[in-house]
């Protein structure tokens, strides 16, 4: 069986404007190489970046991430699916500032539908990252530890295009053990015609809570905190 090849490019915009200094614009590429052998699913995928609000800003080539992932009976109850990450710090930004050497990861997926063509998955996510350092380049303490619960729901609109939303509570730990607990949420809108796909999105993440630590700073519509993206990609 042939490999399967995704090439995509997204672009992506925050809602702060151009005077506040702290406006973001990114192109970002990725390729990602997957095949399947003996019922497990290899890939391994990289992507560059360039911040397109600085005309004298360079390319940033990201990490490289390996990925096997099978799909499993979990306790007799219902099928899911196992994901095994490794992501090796190739990028300046991970290498020279992070001081990071690897991160690895597993994440649990089950699906589920609900009424018609409603369907989704709750996936439970740990990461480990391995570092030189505790501290990055800056002072500031590196992330040792994650632990991610996600829900993600879909549903056909029309034929080839589809509506989809996603939520996911992260709880992260530094090398201090000192903890800090954030939320992402995103919608948006898919289609794909034959090999070519296009998403449009909007995404908002910060931490959950309010600087006081008791207060949710959960809000869906905060522009501060939220971007704005289209992705196109073709596969073969």
């Amino acid at each position: 069986i042939g490999a399967n090849v995704s090439l995509s490019t997204m672009w992506s915009s925050n809602f702060k404007a151009a005077e506040t200094g702290e406006a973001q614009s990114m192109s970002i590429s990725s390729i990602s190489i997957s095949n399947e052998i003996s019922g497990v699913n290899v890939g391994a995928s990289s992507w560059v970046s360039k911040n397109l609000r600085d005309e004298y800003s360079e390319f940033n080539f990201g990490d490289l991430s390996l990925s096997a992932s099978k799909t499993h009976s979990i306790f007799g109850l219902t099928n899911g699916s196992s994901r095994v990450s490794v992501n090796i710090a190739t990028s300046k930004a991970s290498r020279e500032m992070k001081n990071l050497y690897s991160s690895i990861g597993h994440t649990l997926a089950v699906p589920f539908k609900l009424v018609g063509n409603i369907g989704g998955s709750v996936s439970l996510t740990n990461m480990f990252h391995i570092y030189k350092y505790e501290t990055d380049i800056f002072g500031g303490s590196n992330i040792r530890n994650q632990h991610a619960l996600g829900l993600s729901l879909g549903a056909p609109i029309v034929e080839s295009i589809s509506v989809f939303a996603s939520a996911r509570v992260t709880k992260s730990f530094t090398h201090s053990n000192v903890a800090n607990d954030s939320f992402y949420l995103g919608a948006g809108l898919s289609g794909s015609w034959k090999k070519l796909n296009l998403t449009i999105g909007y995404e908002n993440a910060d931490s959950l809570l309010m600087p006081n630590g008791t207060s949710t700073n959960l809000n869906l519509f905060d522009l501060e905190t939220s971007s704005f993206y289209i992705s196109t990609g073709i596969s073969f």
